[in-house]
């Protein structure tokens, strides 16, 4: 079993949310705390995911990914910008 399909499979056993399969090139892992268990993806592997799997600009699928997804603290994005 690869590291994604292992780390999916972990958090949809417990019934977390996720991300859509096409955004797993950007899971990274799995957050526990307790009886929470979260996904963990890199911020600019899902604006490029986005990008590619919707055919839009890197400002719009920025956006995107600003307000849909860094707002729902079901994710844990991590910040790969270097910055």
């Amino acid at each position: 079993m690869s590291k994604i399909n292992r780390i999916r499979s972990i958090i949809e056993s417990n019934g977390q949310l996720m991300l859509p399969i096409e955004y797993d090139v950007a899971l990274v892992g799995v957050y526990h705390n307790q009886d929470i268990t979260m996904p963990v993806y890199k911020y600019l592997a899902l604006i490029e995911t986005h990008m590619n799997s919707h055919q839009e600009t890197e400002e719009q699928s920025l956006n995107y990914i600003e307000a849909n997804v860094l707002t729902n603290p079901a994710f844990i994005i991590v910040d790969d910008t270097g910055v």
